[in-house]
């Protein structure tokens, strides 16, 4: 009875041991083909490039609209008029909710 116990032990601790070293194994297999990205920036593998920040042209003037509602392109000409640009139409830049007007 005291062999069988002792074989039984014997056999988790190995299993045991199998299973650690197979993870480990697959830990240090995905860390050494990934990609060296900053965390959270990695999707399937590929590192994202930084987020495009486009860079308005000088040709245009944007102005805070009184309300959010306002911005859109029949509000936007009348805030360009009001600003000082004599326009018949103005867009508005949803990213910073803002009527930019043409010079």
């Amino acid at each position: 009875m005291v062999m069988f116990n002792n074989n039984l032990a014997s056999s988790r601790m190995q299993r045991r041991w199998t299973t650690t070293a197979a993870v480990l194994l697959i830990l240090a297999v995905m860390s050494s083909i990934a990609p060296p990205c900053e965390a959270g920036n990695c999707i399937g593998g590929k590192c994202a490039s930084p987020p495009f920040v486009p860079v308005r042209p000088k040709s245009l003037r944007c102005f805070m609209p009184g309300t959010r509602q306002e911005c859109n392109i029949q509000g936007c000409a009348t805030v360009c008029s009001r600003n000082g640009i004599n326009t018949h139409w103005g867009y508005c830049d949803k990213s910073t909710w803002e009527c930019c007007c043409p010079r």
